[in-house]
């Protein structure tokens, strides 16, 4: 996992094998430290992640459903360290689109904007219900319109219901460094059960109150 290095540029001759032997000692609970923070830190991220989902299963058919909509894309925010998250639906009234149902607090603005199906990241996505992942977003030539200016890097996996895609939760990235990776992919995964349960029930809620009051 690293390298622990001791140099002494006035004498190269200076050290022999007791000193070998104490910067091995020290290298080997500096890694056991070092292995112990990486188990906790993963653990935390996990205990986020499954609150999350709880505090998602708990909205299900309530007044709070679409508030935890846009509060669990902020979650992933948080889980992936990325800057932005959107849930994009295919839009009932026009099957050839996609329309931003939800969005984490810094891309509040995208709610209710639509895209082509086969339109950027998540039209793609939609499309071939693949997951993807573009770190080369902002000079990619197939990228959306609708980012402006675009973000670095974007990744997304397909909701599905029956067999059928019916929306698409994407990350992105302003950031400079890094890149995203299967974990973020294995984290939206994750996610996608119970979001695209939370859609479909709305969906059927809206459904039936419709028939209620017709």
């Amino acid at each position: 996992i690293g390298a622990l290095v001791v140099q002494d540029y006035e004498d190269e001759t200076k050290f022999n094998q007791e000193h070998l032997k104490l910067l091995e000692s020290i290298a080997s609970q500096a890694a056991i430290a070092i292995d112990n923070y990486r188990l906790l830190h993963d653990a935390n991220l996990r205990v986020k992640e499954l609150s999350a989902l709880l505090e998602l299963s708990q909205a299900f058919g309530t007044p709070r459903q679409n508030a935890m909509l846009s509060s669990t894309l902020d979650h992933l925010c948080e889980l992936c360290g990325c800057d932005g998250s959107l849930l994009l639906l295919v839009d009932p009234g026009e099957r050839n689109q996609l329309k931003v149902r939800a969005a984490s607090k810094d891309l509040q603005e995208y709610t209710d904007k639509t895209i082509l199906l086969d339109e950027g990241v998540s039209g793609k996505v939609a499309s071939s219900r693949e997951p993807l992942i573009i770190n080369d977003y902002s000079t990619w030539p197939e990228r959306c319109h609708l980012f402006d200016p675009p973000p670095k890097r974007v990744c997304a996996v397909p909701l599905v219901w029956e067999n059928k895609a019916v929306g698409v939760m994407t990350l992105s990235s302003n950031n400079e460094a890094g890149e995203f990776s299967p974990r973020e992919i294995e984290i939206l995964q994750r996610f996608a059960g119970p979001v695209v349960i939370a859609v479909q029930n709305a969906r059927v809620s809206a459904f039936r109150d419709a028939l209620i009051h017709r």
